[in-house]
């Protein structure tokens, strides 16, 4: 938020911002994460809210499980699938991101 709030009211001054602490959105993706990330830029949730469950139960959930030491199986029709969700998500986001560069929405209405 100290970012978005100096891109916003203080260009003419220098950023002190530590590079390491500028956008701390914890170590794991999950649904609130993406949310915290997408709001910061400035753009709208609603298209990503969908994909709450893909990130929420098929990503972090199948993550926590093998980096918890469980054994955990997945066909390849289900490894697709979820590969190509991810890419799907990774391509709107993308997406969502370029409009706002492209239109400049991302200035006027960024949170503080």
């Amino acid at each position: 938020m100290e970012l978005a709030e100096f891109f916003l009211q203080k260009l003419q001054q220098q950023s002190r911002m530590p590079y390491k602490d500028g956008n701390d959105v914890g170590s794991n993706l999950s649904s609130s994460v993406l949310r915290e990330i997408v709001l910061t830029l400035g753009l709208n949730f609603a298209p990503f809210e969908p994909l709450g469950h893909l990130i929420d139960e098929r990503l972090s959930a199948q993550r926590n499980t093998i980096a918890h030491g469980e054994y955990l199986e997945i066909d390849e029709a289900s490894f697709e699938e979820v590969t190509d969700d991810v890419v799907a998500m990774l391509d709107a986001f993308r997406g969502h991101v370029d409009n706002a560069v492209a239109l400049g929405t991302y200035r006027a209405q960024a949170p503080i």
